[in-house]
Order: structure tokens, then C-alpha cells, then sequence
């Protein structure tokens, strides 16, 4: 991604920006769900809720 911006090319720095967004927040949201409360029913405010 730096060097797509060191060379100008928006487009491409862009497309490398929002590929590292969608991989953090998968990152993130796979780390949430390990760390839901046992024995929370699924899709509840309690299962969502950090321990």
C-alpha cells in the first residue's frame, strides 16, 4: 500500500486501504465470537455482550 501511494496510484492504494479494513474487522469480529459467553442463546444482547 505505501508504495502504491509513494508512486501516485490512488486507485490502487484505495483498493490495498479497503482490503486491510475488511481483514481487520473479519479479524475482529472472528475474536468477538470466540469470546461470547457460554451458554448464551445465540443472537442475544448477553451472548454479544464482552465477558
Amino acid at each position: 500500500m505505501l508504495a502504491a501511494i509513494a508512486e501516485a496510484d490512488g486507485d490502487t492504494a484505495e483498493t490495498l486501504a479497503r482490503q486491510q479494513v475488511m481483514q481487520a474487522a473479519n479479524f475482529i469480529i472472528a475474536r468477538l465470537r470466540t469470546q461470547r459467553r457460554p451458554g448464551a442463546a445465540e443472537g442475544s444482547a448477553e451472548a454479544a455482550a464482552p465477558a
